[in-house]
C-alpha cells in the first residue's frame, strides 16, 4: 500500500530520480548522552560499536549506530566529546528504505524523527539564544527534544499520543473508534468555568466527560514532558527552560495550549512551520495543518552533506 501512495506522489508531482530524506522513531530507536574519545572522525567510527556498548539495550550488531557531537570536556586529563548516540534497529530502518527504493526513490539521509523537528526551529532566531522544548504529539509517538543554544540536548520519544486521547474515550464513555475521534476534534478540553456550568444546567454530562477524559491523558502526556525537564535543569547549574513549543496532529486538541501552559508552569506556543516557510502557490494544504508537518518540514531542510562529520 505504502509503495503506490508513494508511486503516486510521485506521478502527481512528476518529480525525476526523486532523491528522500525519512526518519525514524520509537521504541527501536534509542539515544542516550554519552562521553566519547575525542577522536578524528574515521578513527572514532572504527570504535564506536565499543563506546556504545554499555549505552544500548539492544545487541549491537542489531543496531545501525551514528553520534552527534554537542560539546568538548576533560575528564582525567584526556580530552572527550559531550555526545548523544543514536542507536535504530536494522531491520526498521531496511523496511523504510525497501518501501522508497520499491517506489522508484533514492533515501540520502536517515534521521530520527525527534532530530527533524528541532531542525525546524533553525527558522526560530530567538532558539540560537535560548533552551526550547520542542513536543511533536504524533498518532502513536510524541517526540521531544530539548534545545540549548540550538544544540540538542535530550532527545527522547514518548508513548502518550494522539491515538491514547482517542482510545481513552472509547474506553471510558464506550464509544466507537470514529465517534471517539469526532468526539475529540468536536470538544477539546473544556478550560472555561462558565462553559462548564452551562453544561452541566443542561445536563450535557457527555462533553464534560469527554473533556475531562482528554484532560486526564493531557496530564500524563505532560507529565512526561515534566520528566524531561526536570531531568535536564537538575543535571547542570544555571539552567533554564525559556520556552516550549508544541506540533503535530495532537498538538491541535482544541485548548491544550493553555491548558499545557497551566500545567508545565512554562510559556507554551503552537509551532506552525507554515508559520515560518512560504507555501508553493496554488498549495491544496490549508495553513492550519501546519503543525501536523514538523517532521516532514523539519526533514525538507536537511542539506546535502548533513551527514558528514567534521
Amino acid at each position: 500500500f505504502m509503495i503506490q501512495e508513494v508511486k503516486a506522489c510521485l506521478n502527481a508531482t512528476r518529480i525525476k530520480d526523486p532523491l528522500a530524506v525519512l526518519s525514524v522513531a520509537g521504541s527501536s530507536v534509542i539515544v542516550r548522552e554519552a562521553k566519547l574519545p575525542a577522536l578524528a572522525p574515521e578513527e572514532l567510527e572504527k570504535t564506536l560499536s565499543f563506546e556504545a556498548e554499555p549505552f544500548i539495550p539492544f545487541d549491537i550488531k542489531e543496531v545501525n549506530l551514528d553520534y552527534h557531537i554537542i560539546g568538548n570536556v576533560t575528564e582525567e586529563g584526556q580530552g572527550k566529546y559531550e555526545a548523544l548516540l543514536i542507536a535504530a534497529k536494522k531491520d526498521l530502518i531496511e523496511n523504510r528504505l525497501a518501501i522508497l527504493t520499491a517506489a522508484g526513490v533514492s533515501p540520502i539521509i536517515v534521521d530520527v524523527d525527534a532530530f527533524a523537528v528541532a531542525n525546524l526551529l533553525k527558522l526560530v532566531p530567538s532558539v540560537a539564544e535560548e533552551t526550547v522544548v520542542v513536543v511533536n504529539i504524533g498518532a502513536t509517538i510524541t517526540n521531544l527534544a530539548i534545545l540549548e543554544k540550538g544544540a540538542p540536548r535530550v532527545v527522547r520519544d514518548v508513548a502518550v499520543a494522539g491515538s491514547a486521547f482517542t482510545r481513552a474515550l472509547q474506553n471510558v464513555l464506550n464509544m466507537e473508534a470514529a465517534a471517539a475521534e469526532q468526539a475529540k476534534k468536536e470538544t477539546g478540553i473544556i478550560l472555561d468555568e462558565d462553559q462548564k456550568a452551562k453544561l452541566t444546567e443542561a445536563g450535557d454530562n457527555q462533553k464534560l466527560q469527554i473533556s475531562q477524559t482528554l484532560c486526564a491523558v493531557a496530564t500524563d502526556l505532560l507529565g512526561e514532558v515534566n520528566k524531561s525537564t526536570d531531568f535536564y535543569l537538575t543535571h547542570g547549574t544555571d539552567r533554564l527552560i525559556n520556552r516550549i513549543y508544541l506540533c503535530g496532529g495532537g498538538a491541535l486538541l482544541k485548548n491544550l495550549i493553555p491548558f499545557a501552559a497551566g500545567q508545565l508552569k512554562a510559556q507554551v506556543e503552537l509551532l506552525n512551520p507554515f508559520d515560518l516557510m512560504q507555501l508553493p502557490s496554488g498549495s491544496a494544504v490549508a495553513h492550519e495543518m501546519g503543525p501536523m508537518f514538523g517532521v516532514a518540514c523539519g526533514l525538507a531542510l536537511r542539506q546535502w552533506n548533513d551527514w558528514k562529520k567534521t
